[in-house]
């Protein structure tokens, strides 16, 4: 097949990060699709957009701009030309030069000539168009957020019609995602419907409205997740997808029966904003060295562990996206698929089917894999599959439920793990938190008093930092999460404390001479750095 001259695919060749082979799957796919190279880049995990907006700005040698930047010129030239047009091109403008004549505007793909002309046309005779390279996506939310969609329903002054639905949930679910919520709850209660959002791990109310609105929102919510309309008294699972600000945003839906009406949650699985790079998760640097040494071993168990929403699954992708997907085979059993991860073989498995952890991981095996994710560890057959794999030369990574890091060797003892296979197979475990962090532009200092300090196990007439509130952060205080961690790694010695059956006491002792530092650590050393506020960690830890 010919294939047309493009400088990032040919960049990508010469350094290696795609083959001839693949440049081709993209041609065709192109040409199946209509969508464009760079698009198809994107989607198929090659890169991110900010590497292929930096290599793009490279290879054409031009500027590159946040239009975030420059709202109120945005807001002033926007109408130089028509709205259709600016989305059309992909393009807003950001600035104008009158003196001579220049107007500047952010373009997804600056080589595109075919639309530099049909905004040259709606423009002055005079008018010099300079382009700059932007991402498409926030070129994107930027233009919606121009002209979003039309003034915000009023359920309880309407007729219910399919249009009003739509629109209804369309405004509940976009807003939703620009708020960077994870979940959707949608809350009958015996007058109402309570709509409320989960953002930073905490649940917000959002609106309310009459439960006579209800049963057609909730049909079209279960058509959109190819859900069973007719069954209103049993639990029900579905999926769907949105284009939302230029990006495809994946919602799971859950349906359950409550006394007034099935309660709702649809979680948010939006990639652009769930997948973060190990190093942006915010561990400590001491943790993060030791994660790092539990990543190169080349076999054994890996374990994440802490309550829900404790961000294990968000933890684990990040460690499996550290990996050479090139020269491994990575596979993974999950229930449910939350993300989908390029050059990864990921399988869903049901619990009560023919495709469960036991027959999934028997199949797996057979499959020559190097690396091995197990969503959970949740019975005794799981625990021994995930052991044995271990043993056998692959790297297991996977999750549990105890309270602290130390907590999973006896957890997996009263898995019937014997200690045996357990103190030779097991590399490391982290255990972890969520803590939400200040805002940088409202949080305020204040100094803690001697009793304080004694208190809360820190040095006296230390300033630490409260929430305040501000519109930045919508007069929460907060803004963005972090993980607060304790990591074990697994040695020698301690390998030999667990096969005397030491006590915890001991082995407590033993790993903190190796270096081991607690959750209470980490997280004093968080509020002393005015990352997070006392009560924010006392409300996800306890007393620190």
């Amino acid at each position: 097949m010919s294939i047309p001259e493009n400088p990032i695919i040919n960049h990508l060749i010469r350094d290696g990060s795609i083959s001839v082979d693949d440049v081709s799957v993209l041609w065709t796919e192109h040409k199946i699709s209509g969508k464009s190279v760079e698009t198809l880049i994107l989607d198929a995990g090659i890169m991110d957009e900010d590497a292929l907006l930096n290599v793009s700005a490279r290879l054409r040698q031009c500027q590159t701009v946040d239009p975030a930047q420059h709202m109120d010129a945005i807001t002033r030239l926007h109408p130089m030309i028509p709205s259709e047009i600016w989305e059309q091109c992909h393009s807003v403008p950001i600035d104008y030069d009158e003196t001579i004549s220049t107007l500047r505007v952010a373009m997804a793909d600056v080589s595109d000539i075919q639309a530099q002309d049909l905004l040259m046309r709606h423009l002055p005779a005079a008018t010099i168009l300079s382009p700059v390279l932007s991402k498409k996506s926030a070129i994107i939310a930027i233009l919606q957020g121009l002209h979003p969609p039309s003034n915000p329903v009023d359920v309880t002054q309407c007729a219910v019609g399919d249009k009003i639905i739509n629109r209804f949930l369309h405004q509940i679910i976009v807003k939703a995602v620009e708020e960077r919520a994870s979940d959707i709850h949608f809350q009958p209660e015996k007058f109402k419907i309570r709509v409320r959002y989960r953002k930073d791990g905490l649940l917000h109310t959002m609106q309310t409205f009459h439960t006579s609105f209800w049963q057609p929102l909730c049909i079209q919510l279960k058509i959109l997740a190819a859900m069973d309309i007719s069954e209103t008294r049993r639990p029900q699972d579905g999926r769907f997808s949105l284009l939302i600000s230029g990006r495809n945003v994946d919602f799971r839906v859950s349906a359950h029966p409550t006394v007034y009406g099935e309660n709702l949650v649809l979680r948010i699985l939006d990639q652009q904003h769930s997948l973060i790079a190990l190093e942006k998760l915010g561990y400590s640097a001491h943790n993060m060295k030791n994660i790092q040494r539990i990543l190169e071993k080349p076999e054994g168990l890996i374990i994440l562990t802490g309550p829900t929403g404790s961000g294990k699954t968000t933890s684990l992708y990040s460690m499996l996206a550290t990996l050479d997907h090139e020269q491994i085979n990575i596979m993974t059993l999950e229930e449910p698929i939350e993300y989908h991860l390029p050059n990864i073989r990921q399988s869903e498995v049901k619990e009560k089917s023919q495709f469960d952890f036991m027959s999934g991981m028997h199949s797996l095996l057979r499959q020559d894999p190097d690396v091995i994710l197990i969503g959970e560890i949740r019975d005794e057959k799981t625990a021994d599959m995930a052991i044995r794999a271990g043993m056998t030369g692959h790297r297991v990574f996977t999750t549990l439920h105890t309270v602290h890091a130390l907590g999973t060797i006896y957890r997996l003892i009263e898995l019937q793990v014997p200690i045996s296979l357990l103190a030779g197979v097991l590399n490391g475990v982290v255990a972890q938190r969520l803590v939400r962090l200040l805002c940088s532009a409202c949080k305020i200092p204040v100094r803690l008093e001697v009793e304080q300090a004694k208190d809360h196990q820190v040095w006296p007439q230390v300033d630490v930092f409260h929430a305040r509130g501000c519109a930045q952060c919508g007069f929460s205080g907060y803004h963005g999460r972090k993980a607060i961690a304790e990591v074990l790694v697994m040695d020698a010695d301690i390998e030999a404390l667990i096969l005397d059956r030491a006590s915890h006491q001991v082995l407590q002792r033993a790993v903190t001479e190796k270096g081991f530092r607690s959750m209470h650590h980490d997280a004093t050393e968080a509020v002393i750095r005015g990352e997070t506020s006392l009560s924010e960690i006392q409300r996800v830890m306890g007393s620190l």
